[in-house]
């Protein structure tokens, strides 16, 4: 037990270093040391088991430290201590912008002991209640539930009154993930500079609150901003050792090299990124987002049949995200294969309101035109036409294809719909704006088609 306490008192050190990778080993060391002894009492377990799980979080390791949550809360349940199976459930939400399990899997089982914990809690305002409020912001961000964003609007304001600022800012992480549910671009905004204003804030929530509005920005397409946002959370991340925050970045400068027209380096940047993130252990993040870089890379050089034998792999994995049929439907079009492409697609699934859905929406519709179906271009284009001036995927700030403007133009042009030109300008506009030369080409070669005939 003396050799626990030990590793106990050096890892909480280690965090206070933002040492969270050695602080990880040193509290798994601890439970080690206290599974070897006959006499350890239940609850002392679990207390080092949530601090570990915390520090995990905190690394990016979402993988190991959502196993380890899953095996405490069970041990925690017949304890019948609400409060304390609050504290177990929520040391896994840390300040992070990536999906807090894998995308399209929902734990219902948590979700369930998460709504049974809330009933049991004293009525009010109280710390626990609110970060459980924030659980399901975070487990419910790729659902069709409103649940979720209901929960996170009730923890920022909860969190605001109670006036802890790093309750707030766990609130606004969750609100920010929800946020996507009614397109909230001007909320995300405002969250990540109200995080952004904090007093005494620690250098993780600077980091995060400078990621958010690299987001924001990315999608307004106004990347001077987020290139000074950018910045400052590189800085940080140099300074402090935060990978999961490099990671971001990585990504955000592959995004930018892309949109600079220099596509070999950011496909270079885009599997950098990927195997740097894919080592923390964040689900198989690394490897799908780079997939999606990829992928958009090669689709704005009309090059996106050269990715379907890599999708066709990822389209037979069982675990795949339910998004990739779309993505290898296009690819198979592009390669001549139609008929393969519409069995691919299959009858069109409801897109979740989240941070996938506008690029989803974007590809969606340029599937359309290439299968030839008039009727999803047509409810594609009404469901983008409030979005024309924003770039399809960038609210994530790791890729995106062309500006919304650019397929309405596309669509459009394929439904014999008066305004295509108009929509192709607007691309072109939201492309010098955003001195972004891929676009800037694309729109002007579109332009040129549509004169031309």
């Amino acid at each position: 037990m003396k050799t626990a306490r030990y590793c106990q008192l050096a890892a909480a050190q280690a965090e206070q270093r933002f040492a969270y990778r050695e602080a990880a080993r040193l509290w798994e060391q601890a439970i080690a040391c206290l599974d070897q002894a006959s006499d350890t009492p239940a609850r002392d377990r679990l207390e080092t088991v949530l601090r570990l799980v915390g520090a995990l979080a905190q690394t990016g390791e979402l993988v190991r430290a959502r196993s380890w949550r899953r095996n405490a809360v069970r041990a925690a349940l017949p304890l019948a201590d609400p409060a304390l199976l609050a504290r177990v459930i929520t040391a896994f939400d840390v300040p992070r912008l990536f999906q807090a399990h894998q995308y399209g899997v929902t734990d219902h089982e948590l979700l369930e002991t998460v709504e049974q914990t809330l009933a049991r809690l004293p009525p009010g305002d109280d710390p626990l209640r609110c970060r459980l409020l924030t659980t399901l912001a975070f487990e419910l961000a790729d659902t069709g539930s409103e649940r979720g964003y209901q929960a996170s609007a009730q923890a920022v304001e909860m969190a605001r009154r109670l006036g802890d600022p790093s309750l707030l800012t766990i609130a606004i992480n969750g609100a920010h993930m929800q946020s996507f549910r009614h397109d909230g671009l001007a909320e995300r905004r405002s969250l990540g500079k109200e995080l952004l204003a904090l007093p005494a804030k620690p250098v993780t929530t600077e980091a995060l609150a400078h990621l958010m509005l690299v987001r924001a920005d990315s999608g307004s397409a106004d990347f001077d901003a987020a290139d000074l946002h950018a910045a400052q959370a590189a800085h940080i991340a140099d300074l402090y050792d935060l990978p999961v925050v490099a990671a971001h970045v990585a990504y955000y400068r592959a995004l930018r090299t892309m949109l600079d027209g220099n596509l070999a380096a950011a496909e270079d940047l885009y599997q950098r990124a990927g195997a740097q993130l894919d080592r923390l252990g964040v689900w198989q993040s690394g490897t799908a987002m780079s997939r999606l870089g990829r992928f958009c890379l090669l689709l704005m050089q009309d090059r996106v049949a050269e990715i379907t034998g890599e999708l066709d792999r990822a389209y037979r994995d069982l675990h795949a995200p339910v998004y990739v049929a779309e993505l290898y439907a296009l690819a198979l079009a592009a390669s001549g294969r139609t008929a393969e492409a519409r069995a691919a697609a299959g009858e069109p699934r409801s897109i979740p309101r989240d941070v996938l859905w506008l690029f989803l929406t974007g590809i969606r519709g340029l599937l359309a035109i290439a299968i030839d179906e008039r009727e999803q271009a047509d409810s594609v284009y009404q469901a983008l036409l409030p979005y024309a001036g924003r770039p399809a995927g960038a609210d994530l700030a790791i890729f995106t294809i062309w500006p919304v403007a650019q397929i309405l133009g596309d669509l459009a042009r394929y439904l014999g719909l008066p305004g295509s030109q108009a929509h192709y300008q607007h691309a072109l506009a939201i492309a010098e704006q955003a001195n972004a030369e891929l676009w800037r080409e694309a729109a002007k070669r579109r332009l040129r088609a549509r004169s031309a005939e």
